[in-house]
């Protein structure tokens, strides 16, 4: 079934003008819907999740407790000559979180991945050492993610919104449905158009 054209748009046309006038509205305002869907999606989403739903999936991948983050905090203040690796990596968590900031949208969920984006080297030795580390102070690359939220919300809440993950997802996720609804409905738009201009072309001929 060809799509109606929008409450806006002239009903009843009897002349080509009128028709032409009709869907220069109807494509006026498909173009709209589409933009401002675009736009839905362009959000900055690194604003939208709360540094508490961030902290909680950290310590659910870690399979720990806050407890533990403040244990994992004070083995790197009190024993750095055990654990000289970790203030440099849980800077590097912060600097990710901060900026260009895309962990406040998900962190990497592969323990490896999360280890190697930290060290930032190469050699795979070093993520070895850092999770030797880790695993001798009784945490994890998660636990240290967890640590590196808490420590940046400290210092910088406005960085942080009051959505759950999930929440923020299913956002991101309506926005780009409407997208794709707003490019099917100019789709639609477009293939009537074409049809149309097969017609008064076939029309034009006659006339000749």
């Amino acid at each position: 079934m060809p799509p109606t054209l929008t409450k806006s748009a002239p009903r009843g046309a009897r002349t080509v003008e009128e028709l032409v006038d009709a869907l220069e509205q109807e494509i006026g305002y498909r173009h709209q819907e589409a933009v401002a869907a675009k736009a839905a999606t362009q959000e900055d989403r690194r604003a939208r999740i709360s540094a508490e739903a961030h902290i909680e999936r950290q310590l659910r991948l870690a399979g720990k407790t806050r407890a533990d983050v403040a244990t994992l905090q004070r083995a790197i203040v009190e024993r750095p000559h055990l654990y000289d690796r970790l203030p440099t990596a849980l800077h590097v968590c912060e600097k990710r979180i901060v900026n260009p900031g895309h962990w406040r949208i998900a962190p990497p969920a592969e323990h490896e991945s999360l280890l190697s984006s930290v060290v930032e080297s190469a050699d795979p030795a070093d993520v070895e050492k850092l999770a030797r580390q880790l695993m001798d102070a009784g945490a994890n690359g998660y636990l240290l993610c967890a640590l590196a939220f808490q420590r940046v919300a400290a210092r910088a809440p406005e960085l942080f919104g009051a959505m759950t993950a999930e929440e923020e997802a299913e956002r991101a996720n309506g926005a780009s449905a409407r997208v794709r609804a707003a490019e099917q409905q100019l789709g639609a738009v477009r293939e009537r158009l074409l049809g149309l201009a097969a017609r008064l072309a076939a029309l034009t001929r006659k006339l000749v």
